[in-house]
């Protein structure tokens, strides 16, 4: 019996790995039945789905085909045990046929319960589907642990296969009942899914799950989830923060939380927790003390959480970027024109890179003229009084270091090797210092 297990079920797979167009796949598992003398079988009902009603047949799965369309299915794969393929698989697949089904497989599994076994049996349904194919499935029916690799199997072929979930239904039969409703399971499916997206936008900084999850699921039930502008938001701040908008993130911040806080309430259970999770991520960033005009100690505060963030989601060379771009803006504390939120304030940053130039050379070692020249000497009354509060040699003990790390990765490591393997600790490292920077900017009362 298992060898004609096997050769039957190389033959089918070879016909199922044929070429390589999208499919849309019915999949569904025929069991026994209920026990009827010495026997077994199936009653015979009529199905409802979005307001259409099937033929009465004695087999849902037959049902869902009517329903959804037989012509539409390129493969009709349904799963069985020899018995019940022996009881049922004949009548079903003529009834198939009858409705214009077409390309109608029998898959029969081994009725093992040995892990080895149960392997099999999902290792056989996964090789009758092929990337990117398009699967409504049926749960009606289940056998010992089948319910378990279907779910399994479905889960794992999302991944794995890139599978579109069309449809995952149970029919909710009654006996004495003549009509039996079918019930679209998808979205508890589906659901996984939008949790991963928004734990990989948690955990990454990457919005694009959520985003392709959107495009693929437009009627998913947690609408707080699916919506257009919570959506464009989050993509929004996550491509500042990958792209190191250090200016204008923590305003793309309040806004994705200021959309979360107003969705809320209105949330499902399972909406609400994921809701949460990403205004945890996202409402340090979003603090309204952040939202300065100007290169005070608010504003360092908040590159400072922002660096925190880009170190904890492992971005480390937009990390090391924030961290020098924040020295060069000490340059601009006393700087009552400069701000990032004007054009006129913007203007002013070409002295910031003068300043931190200023930090990573030694006196007798600047080169500035022209333009720079005079920057320099306008930030002279600053670097005198750095250089008096001890926070001149501070900022030297870190910029080196920095810059040097910063710019190994616009070379690839390529003569920094060494260097790549302690990049994490170096990160919070050099965090530590650049906060302790901060702190005596504060508490020596340079922030006017």
């Amino acid at each position: 019996m298992k060898n004609a297990w096997k050769v039957r079920h190389s033959a089918m797979v070879n016909w199922a790995k044929k070429g390589t167009v999208m499919r849309r796949v019915f999949l569904s598992f025929l069991g026994l039945g209920t026990r009827k003398g010495d026997s077994y079988d199936y009653d015979f009902a009529r199905y409802a789905m979005d307001g259409k009603e099937s033929r009465r047949t004695k087999f849902v799965q037959a049902a869902e085909v009517e329903l959804l369309g037989p012509e539409s299915f390129n493969l009709v794969l349904i799963v069985t045990t020899e018995k019940s393929q022996s009881l049922h698989f004949d009548s079903l697949k003529s009834e198939l046929l009858d409705l214009g089904a077409r390309h109608i497989v029998c898959l029969p599994l081994e009725e093992d319960m040995t892990e080895a076994g149960q392997w099999r049996w999902f290792e056989a349904i996964l090789e009758h589907i092929q990337t990117e194919d398009h699967l409504s499935v049926d749960i009606t029916h289940g056998y010992r642990a089948i319910p378990i690799v279907f779910s399994t199997s479905i889960h794992f072929l999302q991944k794995a296969k890139r599978v579109n979930v069309e449809h995952v239904f149970y029919g909710a039969y009654e006996k004495n009942r003549e009509l039996a409703p079918v019930v679209d399971m998808t979205n508890f499916f589906i659901i996984n899914e939008w949790a991963e997206g928004v734990s990989r936008l948690v955990e990454d900084a990457d919005a694009g799950k959520v985003a392709r999850q959107a495009k693929a699921t437009p009627s998913f039930r947690l609408g707080e989830l699916n919506d257009a502008k919570l959506l464009h938001s989050l993509q929004d701040v996550t491509n500042r923060i990958r792209n190191v908008d250090m200016h204008n993130v923590h305003s793309a911040a309040r806004t994705v939380v200021k959309l979360i806080t107003e969705r809320f309430p209105h949330a499902s259970a399972a909406g609400q927790e994921l809701l949460r999770l990403l205004t945890d991520k996202f409402e340090t960033l979003a603090k309204e003390e952040f939202a300065t005009q100007r290169y005070d100690r608010a504003y360092f505060l908040g590159q400072l959480a922002f660096i925190r963030m880009l170190l904890d989601h492992k971005l480390s060379m937009q990390a090391f970027t924030a961290m020098r771009e924040t020295i060069a803006s000490i340059g601009l504390i006393h700087n009552e024109k400069a701000s990032m939120h004007t054009a006129k304030g913007r203007d002013e940053r070409p002295k910031a890179e003068v300043f931190v130039s200023m930090l990573q050379f030694e006196p007798a070692k600047w080169r500035f003229s022209g333009d720079e020249k005079r920057m320099m000497e306008g930030l002279m009354p600053l670097y005198s009084e750095l250089e008096k509060t001890g926070i001149e040699r501070e900022i030297r003990a870190l910029l080196p270091a920095l810059v040097y790390y910063r710019n190994g990765f616009d070379h690839g490591w390529t003569k920094k090797s060494q260097s790549a393997q302690d990049i994490d600790s170096k990160g919070d490292e050099f965090f530590l210092l650049l906060k302790k920077i901060v702190d005596l900017l504060d508490s020596k009362g340079l922030f006017r």
